[in-house]
């Protein structure tokens, strides 16, 4: 069977279309590249405990806390008291009242050495003072006069001072200081108390005669002395990151800085105290 040239053409386009389309299908397409997740950031909330955390550790307590104090006395520095002396040639009566007042203030500082130990040091300025009458007569009294004929003196001195108390204890913290929470502390240490700006008005009359008024100060009978302190407080922190520090504390001076006739200064002292710091 012979076939034209029309014929022959014809079949074989058909047959270059048939093996084109073959190759079309079995051809294996590239691969693609799976889509990647973007990174994932971490949650603000994780950020904000995590940066908290830090500023806890590091800042609870700081290494240095300075601030101003306000000091309340339990007890007055000076005793209400009485003294006599009687003699052969003295017959006294003394008499001491005190008009110290129990409010001070002043600074505190605190160093933290470790992560429960601080050394703590202060400045404060209390004012104390008395008033002390005495009766004295003087001489020999005459048995058979029918009037003392000794000499009478009456003085009424009204005493002001300050006193300036520096302390030095070391504290210990039960808790560590980048723990949060209120911060217990127990403390110990010395304390200096020196006596300053005396003032003294005396008025002594002698018999019968007017009152004359002195104004000399009287010297005390130690400028300085010397004391142990114990107490404890607490450290807390408001949320402006103010320190507030109350706490208790008892003094012993092993000493007084005044010591005539009946005016004695009370060597046991107990102070409420707050600290504002920073």
């Amino acid at each position: 069977m012979a076939f034209s040239r029309n014929q022959i053409t014809l079949i074989a386009g058909m047959a270059l279309l048939s093996v084109t389309g073959l190759l079309a299908q079995t051809t294996v397409p590239p691969p693609t590249a799976a889509p990647q997740e973007p990174a994932r950031k971490p949650s603000i909330a994780a950020a904000g405990s995590s940066s908290s955390s830090v500023v806890e550790k590091t800042t609870y307590i700081r290494r240095v806390t300075l601030g101003a104090s306000l000091t309340v006395m339990g007890l007055d520095t000076l005793k209400d008291n009485s003294t006599s002396n009687v003699g052969t040639a003295i017959d006294a009566l003394y008499s001491t009242t005190a008009v110290s007042k129990r409010i001070g203030y002043g600074v505190t500082g605190q160093l933290a050495i470790t992560n429960h130990i601080s050394v703590a040091s202060g400045f404060y300025l209390r004012k104390t003072g008395y008033t002390m009458h005495s009766d004295v007569y003087t001489g020999v009294p005459n048995p058979i006069s029918l009037i003392d004929l000794r000499k009478h003196t009456i003085t009424d001195e009204t005493t002001n001072a300050r006193y300036y108390d520096i302390p030095f204890t070391i504290r210990y913290f039960v808790k560590g200081r980048q723990v949060k929470g209120p911060h217990v502390y127990l403390e110990g240490g010395g304390v200096s108390r020196r006596v300053s700006g005396i003032s003294t008005s005396t008025d002594i009359s002698v018999g019968s005669a007017d009152a004359v008024n002195n104004k000399t100060a009287i010297k005390p009978a130690k400028q300085t002395v010397t004391g142990m302190v114990a107490g404890f407080g607490v450290h807390l922190v408001d949320p402006i990151g103010l320190r507030v520090i109350p706490s208790v504390r008892y003094t012993r001076f092993l000493d007084t800085n005044f010591n005539s006739f009946s005016t004695v200064p009370k060597k046991n002292q107990i102070e409420a105290m707050i600290t504002i710091g920073f």
